[in-house]
């Protein structure tokens, strides 16, 4: 069953969970979860009650005036960005709206002041890229630790091939920080 497919009741009931069990901030996701017809009403309860709430997106489905309706329901945004070309987003994602639509909805995020998180997933096709990523990142004032992250994914023998060993890519207090880790 898809979570669209599930009644409001049903929702409101995991979201009661999530409040009882005490959590303090909570990710919605998906697929992309601007989709579902309850995604403001969700992010509503979990305002009422307190929980710092992230949107996870690929901006696809986002415009002005959603964005404008849940900036007081969000503490954060996060958006996948997997290049600093369109050639490249493109050739990560298989979808020729990967990065005008994220860089669209970037600076609409920036614009109207909310907290941005940019994730990467960092393969063969793009690993040669992550410096121009950084750049970009910068030009966009996102420097912080919490607002730029590049993850690249380990390469064991059920990845698909092309993946890469884990590494990790921060912006801390302005000056990029690398970490890599060997399996």
């Amino acid at each position: 069953m898809r979570v669209q497919d599930v009644s409001w009741e049903i929702k409101e009931n995991i979201i009661d969970n999530i409040i009882r069990a005490g959590f303090k901030q909570v990710t919605i996701s998906g697929g992309e979860p601007s989709i579902n017809k309850d995604f403001v009403n969700v992010l509503k309860r979990f305002k009422e009650n307190g929980i710092a709430t992230t949107v996870h997106t690929n901006a696809v489905k986002f415009d002005a005036s959603l964005l404008n309706l849940i900036r007081p329901l969000v503490t954060r945004i996060s958006l996948s960005l997997d290049g600093s070309t369109e050639n490249i987003c493109v050739s990560m994602r298989k979808d020729p709206k990967a990065y005008t639509s994220v860089i669209r909805l970037l600076d609409q995020i920036i614009e109207i002041g909310i907290p941005v998180n940019v994730k990467t997933l960092i393969t063969k096709i793009n690993s040669d890229d992550i410096v121009n990523i950084g750049n970009f990142l910068e030009s966009k004032k996102i420097v912080d630790c919490h607002s730029a992250r590049c993850l690249l994914v380990s390469s064991p023998n059920n990845f698909p091939e092309g993946w890469v060993r884990l590494k990790l890519i921060s912006f801390l207090d302005g000056k990029r920080a690398f970490e890599i880790y060997e399996n």
